[in-house]
C-alpha cells in the first residue's frame, strides 16, 4: 500500500503539487518529477526550485517520520514559511 501527503502551492502565476509518498519506496515529488527517492528514509531537509513566471524560487521542505508515515514539518519558499494542515 502506498500513502501520500499532497501539498498544492499556488504562487503569483503558477501552481505546483508537492507529493511525499511512503510505502514500498519513499519519494518526494514536485510537479511529477522525483526530487528524492529512498527505500526507507526521507527524514530531514529537502531543497528544490519552484518557478513563478520567469522567477526561480528556492524551496525547502522538512520531513519527519512518525510511526509508519511521514509528517511535513515545514515548507519555506523564497524565504517565506507556508502553513497548511496535514
Amino acid at each position: 500500500m502506498v500513502r501520500a501527503t499532497i501539498i498544492n502551492v499556488t504562487l503569483t502565476s503558477e501552481s505546483h503539487i508537492i507529493v511525499v509518498r511512503w510505502g514500498w519506496s519513499d519519494s518526494l515529488e514536485v510537479d511529477g518529477r522525483i526530487i528524492t527517492k529512498s527505500m526507507n528514509d526521507l527524514n530531514g531537509d529537502h531543497t528544490f526550485v519552484l518557478t513563478d513566471g520567469d522567477r526561480r524560487l528556492a524551496a525547502e521542505l522538512t520531513i519527519k517520520s512518525k510511526g509508519m508515515r511521514y509528517i511535513v514539518q515545514s515548507l519555506v519558499i523564497d524565504g517565506q514559511s507556508l502553513s497548511w494542515s496535514d
